[in-house]
């Protein structure tokens, strides 16, 4: 199980910056994630695609920011809706 994916209430664990961010993503009910390669927060992307591998997580990878437009346009618009 990948260690941001690790359910341990009280435990600590030492992260950097970018997996504490990816970490807090998933802890704030993250179900879809999208990014663009070769920015600074390339480890976040990694993290996320890493426990997408292991959990309900949807990512994804454009290689051109004009293709990842089109694909969020094809995405029906329930999947972005959460009940709270």
């Amino acid at each position: 199980m990948h260690k941001l994916l690790n359910d341990s209430p009280g435990k600590k664990i030492m992260l950097l910056g970018n997996e504490a961010i990816a970490r807090g993503a998933i802890e704030a009910g993250c179900a879809f994630a999208t990014t663009y390669p070769g920015t600074p927060s390339s480890e976040i992307s990694l993290n996320l695609f890493q426990m997408s591998q292991e959990s309900d997580l949807i990512l994804n990878t454009a290689p051109m920011k004009k293709w990842l437009w089109k694909w969020l346009q094809q995405l029906p618009t329930q999947d972005f809706v959460h009940s709270v």
